[in-house]
């Protein structure tokens, strides 16, 4: 079975100075797929835009709601948390 095993004949082992190492009858090498990191970098900037708009809704969503005093210290740190100063 390619990549996983070999029969190997005596003949085979004798060549190897008996040597029972599976690399040395079992090819385990696989080339990894090429990154492409110019469209890795438009994805994650496109990611950072979709994730600055969701957050400005989240920021304008959030600044929408009224509350009680029991709740006014969680509204603050929520909306410090979306704030980006725009």
């Amino acid at each position: 079975v390619d990549k996983f095993a070999y029969l190997a004949s005596f003949e085979k082992i004798k060549e190897n100075d008996y040597n029972l190492n599976i690399p040395r009858y079992v090819d385990t090498f696989e080339e990894e797929e090429i990154v492409d990191m110019v469209n890795v970098g438009k994805e994650i900037k496109q990611i950072r835009e979709e994730k600055q708009v969701l957050e400005k809704s989240l920021f304008d969503t959030i600044s929408t709601l009224q509350t009680g005093p029991e709740n006014e210290e969680w509204l603050k740190g929520a909306l410090e948390v979306f704030d980006h100063g725009e």
